[in-house]
């Protein structure tokens, strides 16, 4: 049998998944809050009017002390190539992030879904989310 395939079939290590890069951020909100928070990522089916090829994801922050609360916030999708990448932001955290009335923001690279990232969660929004849960369920 003759082998067409090219050799060199391998993942670019240099290059992450978003869904990676959001799973390492979920990780890290738990460390810091010793686990009296967490986020989670999930994974969901496409919507109506888009392809079955687009990956979407849903980042919650949660509260396992009471009762697993899930707060959304925010979701992201791409197709197979990574990026563009689009980040869909509530009222208050486009108002803050963007400032462009864009509740859909276009990621076009890596270092770009880290900056928006780096403003969400740096953002008073959610900074009042976290605060609110922590005084909760401390």
């Amino acid at each position: 049998m003759i082998d067409l395939w090219p050799q060199d079939l391998q993942a670019d290590e240099r290059q992450r998944a978003p869904v990676t890069i959001l799973k390492e951020q979920a990780s890290l909100l738990g460390q810091k809050t010793r686990n009296l928070l967490e986020a989670e990522v999930r994974q969901r089916a496409a919507r109506q009017g888009f392809s079955l090829d687009v990956f979407f994801f849903d980042f919650y922050l949660v509260a396992p002390a009471l009762g697993h609360y899930r707060f959304k916030l925010f979701s992201a999708w791409h197709d197979i190539r990574f990026y563009p990448l689009f980040v869909q932001l509530d009222e208050d955290l486009e108002r803050e992030v963007c400032h462009k009335g864009e509740r859909e923001v276009r990621v076009d690279s890596e270092e770009e879904f880290l900056q928006i990232l780096r403003k969400i969660f740096a953002s008073q929004k959610t900074r009042g989310v976290i605060q609110a849960l922590l005084a909760q369920v401390a």
